[in-house]
């Protein structure tokens, strides 16, 4: 389990140098403290960036909209307290 969340971190880090970078769906999850259904549920209401379809089993994100996604969550958090 250690190596699966060292592996989060080491992509994590790369992404972070370039919002252009793609990152797999676990750290999307990860970050965004969320289960892949409802993952999947926002993508499908459009309310998450959807993804890039890179192959037929293979799906990134924009690490660039992943965080601005995260940040309007909290910004919309903030507001609301």
């Amino acid at each position: 389990m250690a190596h699966n969340t060292d592996q989060l971190a080491v992509e994590l880090a790369a992404a972070q140098a370039c919002d252009d970078a793609l990152v797999r769906k676990a750290v999307v999850i990860a970050l965004a403290g969320i289960g892949d259904t409802h993952l999947r549920a926002l993508v499908k209401a459009g309310t998450f960036p959807a993804p890039l379809k890179l192959a037929p089993r293979c799906v990134r994100w924009r690490w660039g909209d992943v965080k601005s996604w995260l940040r309007a969550q909290a910004a919309s958090k903030e507001a609301a307290a």
